[in-house]
């Protein structure tokens, strides 16, 4: 009797487990529809944007190309107040200030909000053109200048820059003039926001460009130039040591040298696979074997790294501080120091060479310098310059909290 009851309590308990075990593979077949729902919506949000996004790139007008966009509001100020002296500067991310437009005056390419002119600093703070109708001494961008304007340039309710110009005509600005720069400004403040936001999203998304550009010079150039330069090779080892021909020889290997490097930094990147220290080992050795410099490389928190594209960034800024070195410093030894701590990276370099004066470093033959800058601003970090004459150039890169990862795996 006992037996008859025990088979159905079985039969029960084994049917109870059937259910719960059919229960959780539902359960898991529905969470797994629901997740795959979840991708598909994210892909065809994300198709969707991308598509939206060619299609205004098709549309986009020069004016975002932030040389356009200066040149633009330069003949502006110039058809408008006929400034002998003008200065448009932009804030980045960090607070610094970078000269973009100057005229008959000198800015460094750091310049602290507390290092800015008297009347711009007067000018970031307020809502309004600050006119200055009668300059004395120093009072002003230049010594000579009778009256000046100055006005902060505000877009979207932020701070993007501040613009100054200023007259040497005895008959100098007045309020009519004040009230047009107003109006002015507002147009300047977002034509120069909307080229410095177009030109984040154009660093940061080039490396598919850079690759392509890459393949087509050595399917291209590097072949032709090989060619060339074997060529020589074989008329001048049948010459009697005809030294024109062994000098074009020797520049042709040169050149072909050259664009072997250019291919290298252009096609370099930190991913998944390719680390910024491994990167930045790989591009010491080249330049220490190429140029005689003596370069060391300290990793303070080798277990510590940042996302990949503000890595490549931070890669770029040194290739660029480091082809400085080599074309331009006459220096002998570059020490290069990286650190992660907590999510804030740290790039400093620093050389021996002959260094430069402040005020050059915001002249029109350093872009390799504003691209440093401009490459910082599009991950949000901070770069620093200083230099002396005679004794070096130190090149200080941070970034902001961007959330450190552990090893790559």
């Amino acid at each position: 009797m006992s037996s008859q009851k025990v088979v159905p309590v079985a039969t029960m308990l084994a049917g109870l487990s059937l259910v719960g075990f059919g229960r959780k593979r539902l359960l898991d077949v529905e969470a797994r529809r629901l997740n795959l729902s979840r991708r598909v919506s994210a892909l065809s949000e994300t198709n969707d944007l991308l598509s939206a996004l060619n299609s205004i790139a098709r549309t986009l007008p020069d004016s975002l190309n932030m040389r356009d966009a200066i040149d633009s509001v330069r003949q502006q100020l110039l058809e408008s107040f006929q400034p002998q002296v003008m200065a448009l500067l932009e804030r980045d991310s960090s607070g610094a200030w970078t000269p973009r437009l100057v005229e008959g005056t000198q800015f460094s390419l750091n310049t602290e909000t507390e290092e800015l002119p008297e009347p711009l600093a007067m000018a970031v703070d307020q809502f309004a053109p600050v006119l200055w109708p009668s300059l004395e001494g120093e009072q002003g961008l230049n010594e000579g200048s009778s009256s000046g304007m100055y006005t902060a340039l505000r877009a979207r309710d932020e701070l993007v820059g501040v613009l100054g110009i200023e007259t040497t005509r005895p008959v100098g600005y007045g309020q009519r003039e004040a009230n047009l720069l107003s109006g002015l400004a507002d147009l300047a403040a977002l034509t120069l926001d909307n080229s410095r936001r177009f030109g984040h999203l154009r660093i940061l998304g080039a490396q598919n460009e850079r690759t392509r550009i890459a393949c087509d010079l050595h399917d291209r150039l590097g072949q032709w130039l090989t060619y060339f330069k074997m060529e020589l090779e074989r008329v001048s080892s049948r010459s009697d040591h005809d030294l024109e021909l062994l000098r074009l020889s020797w520049e042709a290997a040169e050149a072909l040298d050259e664009l072997r490097e250019t291919l290298r930094e252009l096609r370099s990147e930190v991913n998944d696979q390719r680390t910024f220290v491994g990167e930045a080992k790989e591009l010491i050795v080249r330049l220490e074997r190429r140029s005689g410099l003596s370069v060391s490389l300290v990793v303070v928190n080798p277990g510590q790294t940042l996302t990949p594209p503000v890595e490549t960034e931070m890669l770029r800024i040194m290739q660029e501080s480091l082809n400085n070195v080599e074309k331009h410093a006459k220096a002998s030894t570059v020490s290069i120091t990286w650190n992660v701590t907590q999510g804030v990276g740290a790039l400093t370099i620093a050389d021996n060479g002959r260094g430069f004066e402040r005020c050059q470093s915001a002249r029109g033959n350093s872009y390799g310098l504003m691209g440093m800058r401009e490459r910082a601003d599009a991950i949000g970090a901070r770069i620093n310059i200083s230099s002396d004459l005679g004794v070096g150039t130190t090149v200080t890169v941070s970034t902001a909290d961007l959330h450190s990862k552990g090893p790559h795996t």
